[in-house]
Formats: structure tokens, sequence, C-alpha cells
């Protein structure tokens, strides 16, 4: 008898694989002369198919595509064999310890996104998986992920320079403004909102509790959050700050969470703290959906990093187009380490503090020669949503009105073609020249320096400075710090006059080291 139910299985199973070929659709659900499909792509289909109520157990299934999250919907249907055109491992395995019958045409390790860069979301999602009850989570993953089917955009709510009711105190939150901006936000149709434990004085936290989960269901939205590797002191700090955030936020738990601000200092201490093993465990516990740092220090170091913790999902960069080339950020050796560690992207600071809103107007008229309705923002906005891997590109939104441009154009997204970025490369080229100290970064004055000082990296840090609304907002002298762990500093210039004599463009470099050691030593 079990004999024949097998044979009336693989019947259905060879039928459904050749309505799949036939069909053109996506997925085929097939029991004897009774089929179903659809054409949509991912998991969609089959959470349809759950929802519905109707009674799937018994039938037959063939899927283009069947990773570990089809695997357990599967499940939850009660099909009793599927084929997959592509099945990943664990997939296979999923059905096979549950008797259903798996057969594929291509078996791959795991399931890749859209773009091939890393590993599908939802694989991602239930990776942990090994049980029934993961079916049922994965559904609750794609709810909470999409927010019942919304793919989330790559535009992120920064909630970091938000609008105050007194400009002088950062706690001064006008949260009657800032619902209404969230709002805006959300019907537009975007998800990422991004906070941390030190911004506004600690009430950025709270504002996603007041803004967000008191006033929209919790499956609507996604949040970020960080530890502050800067504020920790022992191991104990980090159980501490977690369960504070979680209290602030109301979130009952954070869609990414990042190790803040990574680099050579910090970095230590998270080893020294097991700062990454403590944030996987929070992800085991489900209190974290994805994990990952953002990072200010050199490429080297980031590739350090990644080499040693391949586990994390995202790493969140300073990318802009004036710092693309930049030796001291250097924004285009960090994306590029990112992506050859298959790693997703947040961007932050695509508008470099403002600075790349308030431009000469020589720089205006050539973008408005181009695309006279694009706002200065939105050019640098789409320059690093173009860039391969990028996930998500925050915006420290202060107004309605950067909110309804920057949603505007991002809602359907293009990336910038050949032309745009040859404005912008020129854009850069402009408001480098007119920085404070003419350095190409030739680099022969370092070659000569007795006390090895990052001479073109500083320049270049303060350059940016000078830039960036005079430091209100920046970030250089964080990355001052960071260089002068591994370099001499400016102060250890004892005037020797090599590097003068070695500068091509004749600079007053020791001058300027003086400068610089003011600015950012004292």
């Amino acid at each position: 008898m079990e004999q024949k139910a097998e044979e009336v299985y693989f019947s259905d199973l060879q039928r459904a694989r050749a309505l799949l070929r036939e069909s053109g659709a996506s997925v085929v659900l097939c029991k004897g002369e009774n089929y179903v499909t659809k054409s949509q792509r991912g998991i969609r289909p089959l959470l349809e198919w759950e929802e519905s109520g109707e009674d799937y157990g018994g039938w037959a299934a063939a899927d283009k595509i069947v990773g570990r999250a089809a695997a357990f919907l599967f499940i939850l249907l009660g099909v009793r064999a599927v084929y997959g055109e592509v099945m990943s491992e664990g997939a296979f395995r999923i059905l096979s310890e549950r008797g259903i019958a798996a057969e594929y045409g291509t078996l791959a390790q795991t399931i890749r996104n859209r773009e091939g860069t890393g590993m599908c979301p939802m694989e991602q999602a239930v990776l942990a998986d090994r049980c029934a009850a993961g079916a049922a989570s994965c559904a609750a993953t794609f709810t909470a992920e999409t927010g019942g089917g919304r793919t989330m955009k790559n535009l992120g709510f920064g909630l970091m320079r938000l609008p105050l009711k007194n400009a002088d105190d950062p706690k001064s939150i006008d949260f009657e403004q800032v619902c209404v901006m969230a709002d805006a936000f959300l019907a537009a149709g975007f998800t990422y909102f991004d906070t941390a434990y030190m911004y506004h004085d600690g009430l950025s936290e709270t504002a996603v509790k007041k803004v967000l989960v008191d006033r929209h269901p919790r499956t609507s939205f996604t949040v970020t959050s960080k530890l502050p590797t800067m504020h920790l002191h022992a191991a104990d700090d980090q159980k501490r700050i977690f369960e504070e955030q979680l209290a602030r936020t109301g979130a009952e738990y954070f869609d990414v969470y990042l190790l803040h601000n990574l680099g050579t200092e910090n970095y230590a201490k998270a080893k020294r703290f097991k700062s990454f093993e403590y944030i996987a465990s929070l992800k085991e516990q489900g209190v974290i959906k994805e994990i990952g740092f953002s990072f200010h220090d050199r490429a080297a170091v980031l590739d350090e990093i990644l080499t040693e913790h391949p586990e994390v999902d995202y790493v969140q960069l300073q990318i802009n187009y004036l710092d693309w080339e930049d030796a001291g950020i250097q924004s285009r050796l960090c994306h590029e380490t990112a992506v050859r560690h298959g790693k997703k992207i947040i961007v932050m600071e695509p508008v470099k503090g403002g600075s790349l809103v308030r431009l000469p107007r020589s720089i205006l008229d050539t973008f408005s020669a181009l695309h006279a309705d694009w706002s200065p923002a939105s050019w640098a906005i789409r320059f690093a949503a173009g860039l391969d891997n990028v996930a998500v590109v925050l915006s420290g939104m202060s107004d309605l009105a950067q909110v309804m441009d920057n949603t505007g154009y991002m809602k359907e997204f293009r990336p910038l073609g050949t032309p745009e970025i040859g404005v912008l490369r020129e854009a850069a080229r402009v408001l480098s020249e007119g920085t404070s100290i003419p350095c190409t970064a030739c680099r022969y004055c370092t070659e000569v320096c007795p006390k090895q000082i990052a001479i073109p990296e500083y320049f270049s840090l303060y350059n940016n400075e000078q830039l960036a609304n005079k430091g209100r907002y920046s970030l250089q002298k964080q990355y001052y710090t960071t260089y002068a762990q591994h370099f001499g500093k400016a102060s250890d210039c004892i005037g020797c006059k090599q590097c003068e004599s070695a500068c091509p463009q004749h600079l007053p470099v020791r001058r300027y080291l003086k400068e610089i050691a003011a600015r950012y030593e004292t």
C-alpha cells in the first residue's frame, strides 16, 4: 500500500515539473488532475497559499528556486514531494529530514540574492532554524522584514539630525514634526530607521518608541541600533546597554544591530570583550535578526575585521562622491573591500553632514544643466545607492521637505549613468581644489619623514573639516585619532624640513601640521 502511495506522489511530482516548464509559472502545486500555479518571484506565492487556508496536504510541488525559507513553507503547506530547479543543500536536508521527497535539477550550497552578491535575505533569515518551528518563524520573519510583503527600498531614515525646538539642545526633539516625517516616509513605502545609543544625547532611541513603536505595527518598519564600543569598559556593559536600548525603543527586537564605530582601537576592545560573540548570541536568541558593524578606518583594517568575522551580515561605511578617492577616509577602497567579502553595505554620510548640499554656484549650475529638477542631496544619495552591494543609504533628515525630496526620487530608483558620474567627478575635483591645503597626496613627504607622520592623510582630513560646516557634523577628528595610533601625530613634527624639500607643490608642511595639531589634539 505504501508503495502505491509513493507512486502517486512520484506521478504528481513529475506532472508538477512538466507544468512548471510548460506554463512559465514560478511555482506549481499538483495533485492528480488538480493543479494551481503562481508567477511571483521569491516566497510570496507560498506565503499566500499558506495564508489562504486551503488544504494542500499530500500535494506535490515544483518550484524554480527552493531555499531553506521555501522548504519551511512547503512544510506548512503539507506537501509530500518537492522538486526545485535549483535547491539549496539546507533545503534538501530540511525536506528529507521530514520525510518529504526532494528532487532537484541543481543542488547549490546556498541560495544567492538577486544581485548575486551574497546570500538570499530569506535564506539568511532562517539560517539557524533546524526544526519544524522554523516554518512558522519563516513566515513571521518574512512579514517582519517586508511589512507584509513590501520590499525594503534602499533609503534609510537616519534618526541623528532630527528637528529641534531649541537648536542648542539636542534633546529638544520636535516629536510632533518627526511623527509627520516618519508617517510620510512609511507611506512612500520605505521601512528602514537607523538610531544609536548616543544620538540626540540618548533620546533618538526614545524617538523610535514615541514615533514608531507606539503608533505603527512592529511589522511595518525595521529598526537598526548600535552597541557603542566607545562606551564599553567591561564585558558586562554590553548586556546592560543592550537591555537599555530595547527598553528605550520598546522594539522587542532589532532588525539589524551593529557594533558602533569600529577602527583599530575599538576593534581591539571588541575582541577583548568578545563583542562579536555577544551580538551573535543575541541573533541566536532572536532579539536581533542581522548583525554587523559601522566602520571608520583604513581599508586594510576593514579587510582584517571581515576576514576574521565572516559571520557578519552588514558593514556600515562612510561613502560619498567627495570621499570616494579621499586618501584619509578611503571610501572607494573600503567599498571594494566590503564587496570582495560579499557583505551588504549600509551607507552613512552620503551628503557629508550636509556639506554636499551647500555647494558653489558653479557646481549647482552644472547639476541643473543636466537635471534641473534634481536637488543637490539627490545627486549625492543617488551616487551611493547605485554602488554594488549597497542595501541602504542613510539620510539624516531634519524636516518634511527633505523626506519628500528623498522618497520622491528613490521610489523608482535608477543608478546614475555615465553623464551623471562624469558631472560628480568634476564636482569632486572642483571641491577638492577649493580646499585649504592643495596637497596631491603624492606621498614624497612621508618617504622622508623621520617621525612617520601621515601627512597627506592629515591634510585630507583637515580639508574635509572645512567642507563639513566647520566640523559641526564632522567625523574627521575621529579619523585623525585612529591614524595617530599607527603613525606619528602632527605635533610630533621636529621641524627638520625634509618634507618641504620633497614636496612638489612646495607646501609649508610644518605650518599646516601645527594647525592640524591645534585642531585635532586639543
